[in-house]
């Protein structure tokens, strides 16, 4: 006779770790290591500095912080979409809300976190 065997689920995977702080962003601020947030999105332009046309030495000064406006003073929005393996992920707001800011396009990032979501290349190549 053979006794059944039971044995039980596996337990659940422990849930991910909290986003990095918005400091996070603020250590990237040298050249080689270099994020800055635009509307909300953080990008990793550490190698892509060296290709920029206005050269490193023009977005070092914005590096580690948020440079939305002078981004849109100087570019437009669809430059953004040609250089998508450089973006990191998100800022979110600490409470979670999406305050109309940029006509709804971004989200408040005066306290956010990084919030790390699929598809960025770390910023290793430019296309």
């Amino acid at each position: 006779m053979v006794a059944a065997m039971t044995s039980s689920p596996p337990p659940p995977p422990p849930p991910p770790p909290p986003p990095p702080p918005l400091a996070d962003v603020a250590r990237h601020n040298a050249p080689g290591d270099m994020w800055v947030v635009v509307d909300g999105d953080v990008y990793d332009l550490s190698l892509f500095a060296r290709f920029h046309p206005g050269g490193e030495g023009v977005l070092l000064p914005h590096a580690g912080k948020d440079a939305t406006d002078i981004f849109f003073e100087l570019h437009k929005l669809e430059v953004l979409g040609r250089y998508p393996q450089l973006k990191k992920g998100r800022l979110v707001s600490a409470a979670g809300s999406r305050p109309a800011w940029r006509g709804g396009y971004g989200e408040s990032n005066s306290k956010g976190a990084l919030v790390v979501v699929g598809g960025g290349g770390g910023g290793d190549k430019m296309d």
